[in-house]
């Protein structure tokens, strides 16, 4: 008799498909990977520019009602995310937190000003387009200042774009 539950002997085809199964997957698994880096480093950059903001110092002759339409003409604007209203009191609020002290107290008035708090769509937040962006702003005679930290801008800048680099390299080699 015969044995039936003999065991058939891999051939070398079984052998070959099994092994290009194992790469294709390792390759498609890797593709992946990198496809997914660089989206999230893609999407990672443009949150960090979304939320680089400046500051718009609003004259104290300028009227509250005139401040809020400004606000609304500003978000209008294509570089504009969002913009933030703060008043002199909540300034002055913050301020004494942040502190420890009331500066209204020992000063005898409040020395904080009214300001708009400006974030910039990412495509906007670079210092060549806040530049061009503050000129527009202070064309309004009841803007005392625009400001912001050119250097901070520049060094995220600079170092997303230094990760960009490293990414686009790393895929070729």
């Amino acid at each position: 008799m015969r044995n039936k539950n003999r065991h058939k002997p891999t051939s070398l085809f079984d052998m070959q498909f099994i092994t290009s199964s194992i790469s294709t997957t390792l390759v498609l698994l890797l593709l992946g990977l990198v496809v997914f880096f660089v989206l999230a480093a893609h999407n990672l950059s443009v949150y960090v520019r979304e939320n680089i903001s400046f500051s718009v110092l609003i004259s104290d002759d300028m009227k509250e009602v005139d401040i809020l339409k400004l606000q609304k003409k500003l978000n209008k604007e294509a570089f504009v995310k969002e913009s933030e209203y703060i008043s002199k009191k909540q300034a002055l609020k913050e301020q004494t937190e942040a502190m420890g002290t009331d500066p209204e107290e020992f000063l005898g008035y409040n020395p904080f000003t009214a300001s708009l708090e400006i974030k910039l769509h990412s495509d906007y937040a670079n210092s060549d387009s806040i530049a061009k962006i503050e000129k527009i702003i202070k064309k309004n005679s009841n803007i005392q200042d625009v400001l912001y930290r050119k250097e901070l801008i520049d060094a995220v800048n600079e170092n997303i774009r230094n990760i960009s680099l490293c990414c686009w390299r790393s895929r070729w080699y």
